[in-house]
This record gives structure tokens, C-alpha cells and sequence, in this order.
């Protein structure tokens, strides 16, 4: 294996002079750091970097644990549509920071967080970054030893979190709604037991107040319901709720892209044309879901990626020493226009 005097050899310079150029020092001619880069390039020098992190005491390693040890065992957004684009806007932003990433995933066994803990303490991680696979509170009940940065979630105390702005989001689906012209509209949401189905509402109820529109032209009911550890699917009835009152909706927005496709074939056996009679908005942008049915769906896309992103440059701040970072920043996600969302026809004068 080649070592750092094999490159001072081969470049005919010291070993400190090597050091300096590995590590970016000043201090060295352009004619020297060029004979001892093309010597590492030639000889495949791969520096120790256990023995970088003892002279700056920096690793340059960030661990990332995602999972859902702080989550039930119904668990019912485990889809992974988070987890992936977080993850992706994590590492491109340590890459490009000069930080390596340790990851890992979880179960539900609580144990197994503190044991990776343990682990990544071990490898004198510089800070950590927890990701929730949906919006929630989470508990860690331990102080760690390291800068933490929740994403996805929050806690009661003073962590930093990266979280969705899920009420600004759906009053932005909302407010679509009615600017395609629609004033009779419904929501199908998540249940009002967990946080972003009570931010969605609220976000919901704030839209319909400020465009003054009526109780009687707007209604919400949720898409399903948590009965301990299970998922009651009540959406037959919801639709059929919705669509008993006198003043039918001509819009509906769904609390996620899978209860939008699961309410189709309801519609169409109830008689409604999705996308003819009643213009559809969902929540997510699951591909997989909105591309395939027909209509395409039109929903809101949630910034899983942004999130990843700005929890890294938060984290680095942190590994800094700036203690100056906001406690809970929301980034709100952006809707993506497809068939379902049709707007009405103006009258005619």
C-alpha cells in the first residue's frame, strides 16, 4: 500500500510538504503542489484519514438515520416517497461541503437507535441528521453528543427541524381551486389525530375564509381514521357525505395521491366523472400514482429534496459552532398542473 513517503520520494519533497498539499495548505509553490499531485495521481495515494482527523479533529463524517423507530407499527404514510429525495438532497450538499454521509435505516425496536448512536459516536461523526418518514413530533429522550437536525419532524424542545409547511401548502390548493373558478369545493383529508392532517385543515379553513366562501359550499370530512394500530378506510362514506348535500362540490382535494386513486373508481360507480364533473386535486406528487390514472392527477408536490438540502447546510452551520440557526424552518411545496384539475367555464353574457 502506498504511504505518504513514498509520495515525498517520487515528487522529491518532504513528507510535511506532502501533508500540505493533501490538506489544501497555504505556503506552497504551484510548481511543487503540481510534482506532488501527479506523484499521489501516479503512485494512487489514498490519504489516512484517520490520522487527518487527529491533527484538525474534524472526520468530515455526518450519520443520517431515517426509519420509523419513533412511529407505530400501522404506520400509514410508510410509502418512501420521503425518505429517497431527502436523502438525495442530504448527500449533495455534504458532498459539495467536503463531508462524507454514514447512513442508516431503522425498525421500530427504539433500541437500535441509540446503538447506531453508539456506533456513529464511535466513529466521531461530526453531527446527525434524523429524517421522519412523515410530518410528526418525535421524542429522543438522550442528549447527544453531537449537533442533531431533525427533517420531516420536530420535538418539544429546542432541536432544529426541517419540516413541510403543510397549512400554507393546502391553502395554496385550495386557493387554485377557486381561482379555476370553483366555489362549491371539498376536502378528503387526513385524519385530524396527527399533525399534518391538522395542519391541512387549518390551511384548508383559512383559504375558504378568505375567499368568503360559505359553510354551506364547503366541507371537509377525513379520507380515513386511526383506530390504535390500524387504518380505517372510510372513504366510500366520505364521498357519499360529501355528495348527499344539496349543493354538490365541483371541486375535491385529497389528503394524498393514493386516496385520490382509490376515490376514483368510487366516483365512477357513484355515477361522477372524475375530471368532467368534479376537477381533483391530490397531495404528494407520487408518480407512480399521478401519471398512470386517468385523468392525470394534478397535486401538490412536497419538497422532500429542498428539505434535505437546507437540514445539511443546517447541520454544517451547527458543526460550525452557529448556534444562530432557526429552530423550525418550513419550506412549502409547489402544485403540479395536470388533466384532473379543470377549471369551469366562464358565462357566457
Amino acid at each position: 500500500m502506498t504511504t505518504i513517503h513514498d509520495v515525498a520520494l517520487k515528487a522529491g519533497v518532504s513528507i510535511k510538504t506532502v501533508s500540505r498539499v493533501v490538506n489544501n495548505e497555504a505556503n506552497v509553490r504551484e510548481s511543487t503542489k503540481k510534482r506532488v499531485k501527479e506523484a499521489i495521481e501516479e503512485l494512487d495515494f489514498t490519504p489516512h484519514l484517520g490520522a487527518r482527523s487527529l491533527r484538525s479533529k474534524r472526520t468530515g463524517l455526518v450519520a443520517m438515520i431515517t426509519g420509523g423507530i419513533f412511529s407505530q407499527p400501522w404506520r400509514p404514510f410508510q410509502t418512501g416517497l420521503s425518505t429517497i429525495p431527502i436523502v438525495h438532497g442530504v448527500q449533495h450538499t455534504l458532498r459539495a461541503a467536503g463531508k462524507n454521509l454514514l447512513f442508516a435505516d431503522l425498525t421500530d425496536n427504539e433500541a437500535d437507535f441509540f446503538d447506531l448512536v453508539r456506533v456513529f459516536r464511535s466513529h466521531r461523526v461530526e453531527g446527525m441528521l434524523f429524517s421522519s418518514t412523515f410530518h410528526r413530533e418525535v421524542s429522543i429522550t438522550s442528549k447527544l453528543p453531537f449537533p442533531l437536525v431533525l427533517v420531516n419532524c420536530f420535538d418539544a424542545h429546542t432541536t432544529p427541524a426541517i419540516v413541510p409547511d403543510d397549512q400554507l401548502a393546502q391553502k395554496l390548493v385550495v386557493q387554485d381551486m377557486i381561482e379555476n373558478g370553483h366555489q362549491s369545493i371539498a376536502m378528503v383529508g387526513l385524519p385530524l389525530s396527527i399533525t399534518a392532517g391538522q395542519l391541512r385543515h387549518a390551511g384548508f379553513l383559512e383559504a375558504v375564509e378568505q375567499a368568503g366562501i360559505s359553510s354551506e359550499h364547503f366541507c371537509f370530512v377525513e379520507g380515513f381514521k386511526l383506530a390504535g394500530e390500524h387504518e380505517v378506510n372510510v372513504l366510500d362514506q366520505a364521498l357519499t357525505q360529501i355528495f348527499s348535500n344539496n349543493k354538490q362540490p365541483t371541486a375535491i382535494c385529497f389528503g394524498n395521491d393514493l386516496m385520490t386513486m382509490r376515490a376514483l373508481k368510487s366516483l365512477e360507480n357513484m355515477g361522477i366523472q372524475p375530471g368532467l364533473d368534479v376537477a381533483l386535486w391530490g397531495f404528494d406528487n407520487d408518480l407512480t400514482i399521478c401519471d398512470s390514472v386517468h385523468p392525470t392527477l394534478t397535486t401538490m408536490s412536497l419538497p422532500y429534496r429542498e428539505m434535505g438540502v437546507a437540514a445539511a447546510k443546517t447541520l454544517i452551520n451547527r458543526i460550525n459552532g452557529d448556534e444562530r440557526c432557526s429552530l423550525r424552518k418550513k419550506i412549502c411545496g409547489y402544485i403540479i398542473k395536470r388533466q384532473s384539475s379543470h377549471p369551469i367555464p366562464p358565462v357566457e353574457a
